[in-house]
């Protein structure tokens, strides 16, 4: 008998396992399936625009810092990301108005941060006619 052959029961055996498998990688959900799924107690993730790494100086006085932040905006729909996606120019120079204006140490707190957050949303949405911004995220911050 030929050592590298299998049975006729070890084939049977073999198949067996690959449907199996097989099953049981179709009986999921696909992510095009649950990204429709509402979960209680969970709120829904909106649209977002990314703004990318943007750099600016800092407002501390008697020495050069810089910030390196990257600012995500989530919107409440897709009608306000329309909009922002047109504003571009202007949102960014909000975005960055408001950051170099601020010190290191504010960037670098957490309460600096979440303050400063607040005060780029306002001032989006201050120019928004439809639809609006329902957070701000920094992905990125560095401050040197």
């Amino acid at each position: 008998m030929d050592t590298c052959s299998f049975s006729n029961k070890g084939k049977i055996l073999i198949a067996v396992a690959v449907a199996m498998i097989l099953i049981l990688l179709g009986s999921g959900c696909s992510k095009e399936e649950d990204a429709g799924e509402v979960i209680p107690g969970v709120e829904e993730f909106g649209p977002v625009l990314d703004l990318g790494e943007m750099i600016v100086n800092l407002s501390d006085e008697g020495q050069a810092r810089y910030a390196k932040m990257v600012v995500v905006m989530e919107f409440d729909g897709e009608e306000g990301l329309a909009e922002a996606t047109r504003r571009d120019p202007q949102i960014r120079d909000i975005v960055i108005e408001l950051l170099s204006s601020e010190k290191a140490a504010n960037i670098l707190s957490l309460e600096g941060r979440s303050d400063l957050k607040k005060r780029i949303k306002e001032r989006i949405n201050s120019v928004m006619s439809v639809g609006s911004v329902k957070k701000i995220y920094f992905t990125t911050v560095v401050v040197q």
